[in-house]
């Protein structure tokens, strides 16, 4: 998220991809090492030791981190930023009540047509 943010758009899609193939390369050597663990160890084993590695990894973030100051907050987003969502669907656009509404002048007379006076005189 926080490199969505701060990554302009022209650029964001190749940070990303040079990103994801990072993790796929830094990925690959890890996978074979905890396979061959498994293969000596167990399954059960492999997944209870790294579940005990992130929780320890959790707590000592939290201790060794300590509360949130108030000077680290920061707002979670720009309240005068538009929603391209919003402005595509038109959500954006202000609603208008019938009080609030501008009146509409009022529409033209139309002169009355010179006809016959009778409905039944004909010519």
């Amino acid at each position: 998220t926080q490199l969505q943010e701060d990554l302009p758009e022209d650029v964001r899609g190749r940070v990303f991809g040079v990103l994801g193939m990072l993790v796929s390369v830094a990925s690959f050597l890890p996978i074979i090492i905890v396979g061959l663990i498994a293969e000596v160890v167990g399954t059960t084993v492999v997944i209870f030791v790294m579940a005990l590695g992130v929780m320890v990894t959790g707590i000592l973030s939290v201790v060794m981190r300590g509360p949130l100051l108030a000077t680290d907050a920061r707002p979670a987003a720009d309240p005068n930023a538009v929603d391209p969502i919003a402005s595509a669907l038109g959500a954006d656009r202000p609603t208008w009540s019938e009080h609030d509404a501008p009146t509409a002048p009022p529409p033209p007379s139309v002169p009355e047509r010179a006809g016959p006076s009778d409905p039944t005189d004909r010519d």
